[in-house]
């Protein structure tokens, strides 16, 4: 039971203006809680700003340093309000996102295979990535996972479309679990569609594709493949010249037929000049990545070749956001930001609890 301690005045700015009121506040002497009733019967909580409000710095927050931010929301609504304010708003609403989206993980990495009437086999694309970011301890890599549907092909290929993503501050094996519930949460069924998994050669973005997709097919992002050859050639044969050129050319369109053992019997080959040891040192990277090589392969099912998908939402999300000048993070606030980021860049802006009720324009 709650003892009534008299009214206390509230206000809240709103798009309409300064709404004001007075409410009855409680107070329980045996739980030591105190609760204004009202408010929680109207869905009001704490802060200074509106539900639509606070929804607008969080948007403003996901996509701008916080005191750009509160410029630009004092642009929008007459209304002045700190960085700090942006900072703490953005972080209490990417918290609760991120904490509905662990949920649903947890929900999803335990779910059975589907008994449902069975429908046709989709393909999906799906692709990890990585970013430098600076934390106040230093330097740490933040994860992107990426989900993508590959439609009808049109002027020679496939097209994609509907790009969703996800960020992971933490290890590879939960960037590799976020990318399994993205992934469910796009509709997609691990035991039956055909996944489309693309990345550069680390095998740590292997081993989570293996872990959650059994029907897949694995593809060697095209540039990296071809970067390690222009290492290769410049090392053996020097940089800019004619030979070098001529000989990435032939381990480029050997790479492109699908013949990765023809490239790597020209690298053994060029592993016996006298500066062979760049075309050495290239060798296990074919050897360990030439079951993903089947270029022509993938050509003709019209599968994308290159990871530009996933290394260009890197940029978009992580990098554009959190790696400005003089940034430093701790986890938990990236993670919370990012996860706000995410779900602006995806299109799911609307879908959060809230949003649909912002009104600055």
């Amino acid at each position: 039971r709650g003892r009534n301690k008299g009214s206390q005045p509230r206000q809240l700015v709103t798009p309409v203006g300064r709404v004001r009121w007075k409410r009855r506040y409680y107070y329980c002497t045996g739980c030591q809680r105190g609760w204004f009733p009202l408010d929680e019967a109207w869905g009001i909580g704490p802060g200074q700003f509106s539900a639509g409000y606070q929804a607008g710095l969080a948007l403003l927050g996901a996509s701008l340093p916080f005191e750009q931010a509160a410029k630009v929301f004092r642009w929008l609504t007459g209304e002045t309000v700190s960085g700090r304010e942006v900072a703490r708003t953005t972080e209490a609403w990417g918290g609760e996102v991120e904490a509905q989206r662990q949920e649903e993980q947890q929900r999803w990495l335990t779910r059975e295979p589907t008994l449902d009437e069975p429908r046709p086999v989709q393909e999906w694309g799906v692709g990890l990535d990585a970013a430098k970011v600076r934390f106040r301890d230093g330097w740490h890599e933040v994860k992107i996972v990426e989900v993508f549907a590959l439609g009808p092909w049109w002027r020679g290929r496939r097209q994609t479309g509907d790009t969703s993503y996800g960020v992971e501050v933490g290890s590879m094996e939960q960037a590799g679990q976020r990318l399994y519930a993205e992934a469910l949460r796009r509709g997609v069924d691990p035991w039956r569609d055909q996944m489309v998994c693309l990345a550069d050669g680390a095998p740590s973005n292997w081993a989570q594709f293996a872990a959650h997709f059994e029907r897949r097919t694995e593809i060697l992002d095209w540039y990296h493949a071809t970067e390690h050859l222009w290492a290769a050639a410049r090392g053996v044969y020097g940089e800019g010249n004619t030979a070098a050129q001529d000989w990435e050319r032939q381990g480029e369109e050997a790479l492109w037929a699908g013949q990765p053992q023809s490239v790597i019997q020209l690298l053994q080959a060029a592993a016996e000049q006298p500066n062979g040891a760049a075309a050495a040192k290239e060798i296990p990277y074919f050897q360990t990545n030439q079951q993903r090589m089947h270029y022509q392969t993938y050509h003709e099912e019209g599968y994308p070749l290159g990871s530009g998908t996933v290394e260009s939402g890197c940029k978009r999300v992580i990098i554009a956001r959190a790696r400005q000048a003089g940034m430093s993070w701790l986890p938990h606030n990236l993670q919370a930001v990012l996860t706000l980021r995410a779900e602006l860049l995806s299109d799911r802006w609307d879908h959060l609890p809230g949003a649909r009720f912002l009104a600055i324009a």
